[in-house]
């Protein structure tokens, strides 16, 4: 037996004695005492954002103190994973359309593609009207959609 084994899945070397990788934990297989081929991979990040002609899209973090009464319509209540969760369901077909042309291309996923992949802005940063801006400073906390963003790697080919 030789005294290096490679993991199958890292491709980390480990000592011959060893069950598991002592990298990533994964299971040794000792059939592969040889070096795994190195595969390069170039990296990028996928954007996708609102086009510049819509009005930002918010939400607001908490609900006024006000009475009911004195708002037109009615806030919902968000954390921050939930207002990820709300713009992920109302944007998702054209990120995923979008995104497609990039997988098409052999760009692969190396982050989720789902909620988290969701940006948010404070909306300090977006324009708003006056209405918008009396609300901000009764409510504190208001989150805009301001894309998506999914982190890609695709093999380096030598052509």
């Amino acid at each position: 037996m030789k005294n290096k084994i490679y993991c199958g899945q890292c491709g980390a070397e480990n000592p011959a004695t060893n069950k598991f990788c002592g990298h990533c934990g994964n299971k040794l297989d000792y059939s592969i005492t040889t070096p795994p081929t190195t595969i390069e991979y170039e990296y990028r990040s996928f954007k996708w954002r609102v086009p510049t002609d819509k009005k930002p899209d918010c939400v607001f973090a908490r609900e006024p103190s006000l009475p009911s009464s004195d708002v037109s319509w009615t806030l919902k209540k968000m954390t921050k994973p939930q207002a990820r969760e709300h713009f992920w369901q109302k944007y998702q077909k054209d990120i995923l359309v979008s995104f497609q042309k990039w997988k098409d291309a052999g760009w692969q996923p190396i982050t989720e593609v789902g909620p988290s992949c969701i940006d948010l802005e404070a909306a300090s940063n977006q324009k708003s009207s006056v209405v918008l801006g009396f609300l901000k400073a009764v409510l504190n906390e208001e989150w805009c959609f301001a894309g998506a963003t999914i982190k890609v790697r695709r093999p380096i080919s030598d052509y």
